[in-house]
This record gives structure tokens, C-alpha cells and sequence, in this order.
């Protein structure tokens, strides 16, 4: 026997949009491990042990390697834990939109997920371009990494672009991964094509910002490069 792991999400914009699902499983746990920028809110309003994983996601030598160590943890608390105690791993957004932890989590052990406000519900309002009728996702590493090939004449989402164009380190624009997406992306759109940079609002002091700019000048503009960005492109117009 173990303990109940729920996956959950704290939507997109801070503790307001939270789910009111999330918020009474976060007042019946017994432990919360989370990866959010809420520690003392978290610790402030609910009373299990609060146990913040992001040294983890922060001190580790990839990304790969900070989300199976949280994996470990989480598995490893789950099975220690006493019959039915309730554990929750808490997440921004939806805690299977974009995070390969929670994928890897539910492969290895049963857990129950809550559903939650997604960067892309997030983007839905935000956005320029109009995609409600559907558009393509991506994460944008793994976009450029499998050198994928979009259909031009649909909306383009690439997630996570602020992540893939920033050095870990330092936080400043990585010169040679903008490049080299700009001229993945001109293999399908024209050189003139508008890309829109777009941060939603996903923490409390974090406004919706819109930065615009042709394809081209994609790799010249490391003012774009902003935590938390997100990289769209509208279709691209059909010649009759």
C-alpha cells in the first residue's frame, strides 16, 4: 500500500485562477511539493508540509535530469507514505500541458490529475491571431531539436521560446538558437512573415506584453527574448 499522489495545476496568473477542485485537495493534504513561485502563499494558507522542488529544477545539470529526480522524489514520498495519505504535486498551468514530469510520473505509478487553466487557454485570450478554429503546438526545443515541419497555412504556436532562446546561466539571449530557428521557420514562411512574441500574464506583477516583428530580424531582436514568452505565427496567406 502507498499514499494518493494528485497531479494538479495552479492555472495560469497566480492563486486566483486556481480551481476550487485544487484548492480543497490542497487543504486535505498532507504534503504539497510544488513547482511554482507560491512557497509562502502556499505555506501562508494551507497545512501540510509545503516542499518547494524547484532547487531541484534549478540546481541540476539539464532539465532532463531535474525532471527525473522530481519524478524519484515524488514516487519515492508516494510509496513511503501511509495508506490513502493525500500528496500533491503542484505545477503552473495544467500539470500535463508541457511538463514531462508529470508525464513521467503517470507512466510509473497511479495518480489522479485535476484539471487546470493551460498556457495555451491563457493564449487563446491574449493572442493576436485569431485560434479558435485550431492551430499547431510545439514545444520550441523539441520543434527545433526533431526538426519539424509545420503547415504553413495554419496558425503556429511554439511554447517555451523565452526558455529555448535564453542561456541557462546567465539569462541572456542565445545568439546561434535564435538562428538557427529563424532559418527552420524561412524554410516554410517568407522572410517578410510577422511573428508575435506573447507573455501572457502568468504571474501576479507579469503583464500581457506583444512584441511584433518579420521573421527575418528574428535572430537581431534579443529584446524579444523574455521569460515566460511564447512564439506565434499567423498562416501564412494563400496565392490564387
Amino acid at each position: 500500500m502507498s499514499g494518493r499522489l494528485i497531479l494538479s495545476g495552479t492555472g495560469i496568473g497566480g492563486p486566483g485562477r486556481m480551481t476550487l477542485e485544487t484548492h480543497q485537495c490542497l487543504q486535505q493534504a498532507v504534503r504539497v511539493f510544488h513547482l511554482t513561485h507560491l512557497h509562502e502563499h502556499l505555506s501562508n494558507t494551507y497545512p501540510g508540509e509545503i516542499v518547494d522542488l524547484s532547487p531541484i529544477y534549478h540546481g541540476a545539470a539539464s532539465k532532463p535530469a531535474a525532471y527525473q529526480t522530481i519524478t524519484e522524489t515524488l514516487i519515492m514520498a508516494v510509496k513511503e507514505a501511509l495508506p490513502e495519505t493525500l500528496i500533491v504535486f503542484l505545477t503552473y498551468g495544467h500539470p500535463l500541458f508541457l511538463v514531462d514530469s508529470s508525464q513521467d510520473m503517470l507512466a510509473q505509478i497511479q495518480a489522479e490529475v485535476l484539471p487546470a487553466l493551460s498556457s495555451f487557454d491563457t493564449l487563446l485570450i491574449d493572442s493576436p491571431v485569431h485560434l479558435g478554429d485550431g492551430a499547431q503546438l510545439f514545444e520550441t526545443t523539441k520543434f527545433v531539436a526533431l526538426n519539424q515541419c509545420p503547415d504553413a497555412y495554419e496558425p503556429l504556436v511554439l511554447f517555451q521560446f523565452g526558455d529555448y532562446a535564453t542561456w541557462d546561466n546567465d539569462g541572456a539571449p542565445h545568439q546561434s538558437r535564435l538562428d538557427l530557428l529563424r532559418r527552420q521557420l524561412l524554410r516554410h514562411f517568407p522572410s517578410d512573415h510577422p511573428l508575435y512574441v506573447v507573455v501572457s500574464a502568468w504571474h501576479d506583477d507579469v503583464s500581457v506584453r506583444v512584441e511584433t516583428l518579420p521573421l527575418l530580424a528574428l535572430a537581431s531582436r534579443p529584446d524579444v527574448v523574455i521569460p515566460g514568452a511564447t512564439l506565434l505565427l499567423p498562416p501564412a496567406k494563400r496565392f490564387t
